[in-house]
């Protein structure tokens, strides 16, 4: 069922993509490069799908990178630019509201990247291993001593 899902998904997000690239291409050439092309493009998916093979941690980390950019540093940025020149503004206000706003997405970002990362790419400590920080580079932890 998956082969035939991932080709109906995938055919009209390729089919915009491919609009742009064929227009680099000689027209003699095109069938033959739009083959290539889907073909390298779902081994890139493939290969990521592979690598993150429970999808929750990929999302979080798309989440928490995406909603810092478009939720407040981005707009932030625009509404400074389309209302810097108005007159009648206080422009002190708007600088330091874009400038708060701006940092606390910074914070969203590192902080969400850092945690979000950590799981996606196993940096963080297993509960049930005792394994350290960083995937297991390092020493052994030891067991506990005790003459209990």
């Amino acid at each position: 069922m998956i082969y035939v899902t991932h080709a109906v998904n995938f055919f009209m997000p390729f089919n915009c993509v491919w609009f742009y690239i064929r227009k680099r291409i000689k027209p003699e050439r095109h069938y033959k490069m739009e083959l290539v092309s889907r073909a390298i493009s779902v081994i890139i998916i493939s290969s990521v799908a592979i690598a993150f093979p429970t999808i929750d941690s990929l999302m979080s980390f798309l989440g928490c990178f995406c909603l810092s950019n478009m939720a407040f540093i981005c707009p932030n940025i625009i509404y400074v630019l389309v209302h810097y020149e108005r007159p009648g503004k206080n422009k002190n206000w708007l600088i330091i509201r874009a400038v708060l706003l701006s940092v606390f997405g910074v914070f969203i970002l590192v902080c969400g990247t850092l945690i979000t990362g950590a799981d996606l790419f196993g940096w963080h400590k297993d509960a049930t291993t005792k394994a350290p920080v960083g995937g297991g580079a390092g020493k052994t932890p030891e067991p506990p001593k005790g003459g209990d």
